[in-house]
């Protein structure tokens, strides 16, 4: 019997072998050898879970993956799952599909995410992380990943997708242990001031043609655009990046590359980048504007809002969701009274709406007709 097992061992390490022989070339012998020995945490497996795959075919084995969420319909135009993972742990799903990738494969799952109590254990004889921690969710305990990663030593990668720029940040605490490089507060974080505790992504590394989205997230709220290649290039950027971290290379701080300017032609591209420090400070106009909309002083609590009759809401959401100049949706609703609806401009969105000489006009008209379908057809 111990014969058999030591010869499927053996068989094993062969196969394992085989399976990354294709490397060779490109990885070195002793690149191979670190990935192989390597232990990952991946903490949150959303945009986190799209490196495990590239680093499971790189080589590596052994992986953490922790993550409290469950994959549902909107994940499936980026994220690492399939319609029969719908409504499965998303740490689990990947689990399930590592094993089939490689039998051989040690794979840890936290399907509760990273909390302040199993840090410690998730951290133990990790060599690298990846943290797509979402910040809106777990503020203070991105940070103390962080602060804990650099007290044992342990570098930090952080992914960030911009539209159509795939960033990641670097945080080499083997060489600077000061969480976030001392760009981020402690404070900030456990008292979940977001975008305070989010300064150390910078202004400059968001593309011109992504700011407005993100100054107009930070004004008015919303879901963050994720799109399926940037989610890719980030999962790309990141599986060679681990290699040289392994490897105790000296790598940049911040390892991004703008796919839309990519493919554009050279003018377009230079215009592209050239619109930048623009954008940046219409960015800041913007916040500031928000700003200054805020109270004074404390005024009463508002009253609940009515709710609107159903077809009345069926209309306005007709309305909203109508076709738009570059999908801007630039429309705001005021309620007059209870058979009246003034449609007005969004502000934070009207610019966008705009650029086209021609698009406010057809997007008003899509916008009318919509509501006029759906207040008087059947």
């Amino acid at each position: 019997m111990a014969t058999d097992t030591h010869r499927a061992d053996i068989d094993m390490m062969a196969a394992g072998a085989e399976a990354v022989s294709r490397n060779t070339g490109i990885i070195s012998e002793r690149e191979q050898a670190a990935l192989r020995a390597a232990t990952v945490l991946v903490a949150g497996c959303g945009g986190g879970g799209g490196v495990v795959e590239p680093l499971a075919r790189l080589g590596v084995l052994r992986f953490r993956l922790a993550d409290p969420d469950v994959f549902d319909v909107s994940n499936l135009n980026r994220q690492a799952c399939v319609q029969a993972d719908l409504g499965r742990s998303k740490p689990t799903a990947i689990a399930d599909r590592m094993r089939t990738l490689n039998p051989s494969a040690e794979v840890t799952v936290y399907p509760q995410g990273l909390t302040l109590e199993n840090l410690d254990e998730a951290l133990d004889g990790v060599h690298i992380v990846f943290d797509a921690i979402d910040p809106t969710m777990s503020s203070w305990v991105k940070y103390q990943l962080h602060e804990r990663a650099a007290r044992l030593g342990i570098p930090v990668l952080a992914g960030m997708d911009f539209g159509g720029r795939p960033t990641l940040y670097v945080f080499d605490y083997r060489r600077n242990p000061v969480p976030f490089y001392g760009r981020a507060s402690a404070e900030a974080h456990r008292e979940n001031r977001l975008w305070e505790s989010m300064r150390w992504i910078g202004s400059t590394h968001v593309p011109s043609d992504f700011l407005a989205v993100q100054t107009d997230r930070r004004v008015n709220g919303g879901s963050w655009p994720q799109i399926g290649y940037c989610v890719l290039g980030l999962a790309t950027l990141t599986a060679r990046t681990v290699v040289d971290v392994l490897m105790n290379r000296r790598t940049r701080h911040v390892v991004t590359i703008d796919v839309h300017a990519a493919v554009m032609t050279r003018p377009a591209a230079l215009l592209h980048r050239a619109r930048l420090p623009v954008e940046i400070v219409r960015s800041r106009r913007a916040l500031r504007a928000a700003s200054r909309r805020t109270p004074l002083r404390p005024s009463a609590a508002p009253e609940p809002p009515r709710p609107l009759p159903e077809r009345l809401a069926g209309v306005l959401d007709g309305a909203r969701l109508a076709p738009s100049a570059f999908n801007a949706q630039p429309w705001a609703f005021e309620l007059l009274d209870d058979r009246t609806v003034r449609l007005a401009h969004d502000p934070q969105r009207w610019p966008a709406a705009v650029k086209d000489p021609l698009g406010w006009a057809e997007s008003l008209g899509c916008a009318l007709g919509a509501m006029a379908y759906l207040a008087h057809g059947e």
